[in-house]
């Protein structure tokens, strides 16, 4: 890992190749992030609300995206200032996931009929 880093700055098929098996992993697991992550912070009762404002969000960063990255680029004639906001802005976001806490779960544990819970 002490290598990857430096990826940016080698121009070998290889790093190529592994830039871009870890942008699509990146991408093809955000959608599992937020199904898994929206219940368990913010309870099921308005969970559709709430996973198609998220996956709303995450489709117009997609979409918005690299056409601000090709202003970006317009205005410093390289990829530096894009990769450094999305550096800057994937350390942020980071950081704002181990900020989260325990999740508030809500879920039955063992023994629970229905909604009561059965007390020992």
């Amino acid at each position: 890992m002490l290598v990857a880093p430096a990826l940016p700055l080698s121009h070998s098929p290889g790093a190529g190749l592994f830039g871009a098996c870890v942008v699509g992993l990146s991408a093809g697991v955000e959608i599992s992030v937020l199904a898994y992550l929206i219940p368990r912070y913010f309870g099921a009762r308005h969970y559709g609300l709430l996973f198609s404002v998220m996956n709303s969000l995450v489709i117009i960063g997609l979409g918005v995206g690299p056409f601000g990255a090709r202003y970006l680029y317009d205005l410093a004639a390289n990829y530096r200032l894009v990769l450094l906001i999305t550096a800057s802005l994937y350390a942020t976001s980071a950081v704002l996931s181990g900020t989260l806490g325990n999740a508030n779960i809500r879920f039955p544990a063992p023994g629970v009929v229905g909604a009561a819970r059965v007390r020992a």
